[in-house]
């Protein structure tokens, strides 16, 4: 099972010494219907897990053109049409430490702001930060942080449009700029980890 999560192989190119694919992907389908997979995600969680701080972002899977008719049709599986193709996108909710606490699977054309509200509810603990990003900068959100007893710190247009503005110097006068971050060299369009970079965090954390 790991090793198809790991490398994304259709399940019957399955190699043959891990055993038949067939039941394989049989006792895959009957801990997903059972909950075993979730029981193993909230044990880990409850032991390793940091709520000082709560992630929320999200990141869109473009559908595989073979998977893009499913039996049920695309709703049930959680595919919508975005500007680009047909995806699926990933709501997820983190940790302090970046571990995997929920997430929500919808179509990519649903918005982030209108799945941050079930993932706070249930994983946001009181006095916690609740860091997310321009794509959840409303007045509502923050209110429904505040109403959960969470700290909401949510990068705005502000934030965002001085981080550009800092790349774009960057790549204008490279010869005047002494010392670049690994962040700076490369600047990131999105993530797609659900992840903030680490300094980033760090700044909002210690702000």
């Amino acid at each position: 099972m790991l090793w198809i999560m790991r490398s994304g192989a259709p399940w019957r190119d399955l190699p043959g010494f891990f055993g038949p694919w067939q039941t394989t992907y049989d006792r895959f389908r009957g801990w997903t219907r059972n909950g075993l997979w979730a029981a193993m995600l909230g044990g880990l969680s409850a032991s390793l897990r940091d709520d000082g701080a709560l992630m929320v972002d999200s990141t869109a899977m473009r559908v595989h053109a073979h998977g893009a008719n499913p039996a049920g049709g695309q709703l049930a599986q959680a595919m919508g049409r975005s500007r680009s193709s047909l995806s699926t996108k990933i709501h997820m909710a983190c940790d302090a430490l970046g571990y995997p606490l929920g997430f929500v699977l919808t179509g990519a054309n649903v918005s982030d702001f209108d799945q941050a509200k079930p993932l706070l509810k249930v994983h946001l603990h009181p006095a916690a930060l609740a860091i997310m990003d321009k794509g959840y900068d409303s007045d509502a959100i923050r209110a429904y942080v505040n109403q959960l007893g969470g700290v909401a710190v949510i990068a705005g247009a502000l934030f965002y449009g001085a981080t550009h503005h800092r790349h774009d110097v960057n790549r204008r006068y490279p010869e005047q700029t002494r010392v670049l971050s690994s962040h700076d060299q490369r600047p990131r369009h999105g993530s797609s980890t659900g992840r903030l970079p680490n300094s980033r965090c760090d700044r909002l954390l210690s702000s």
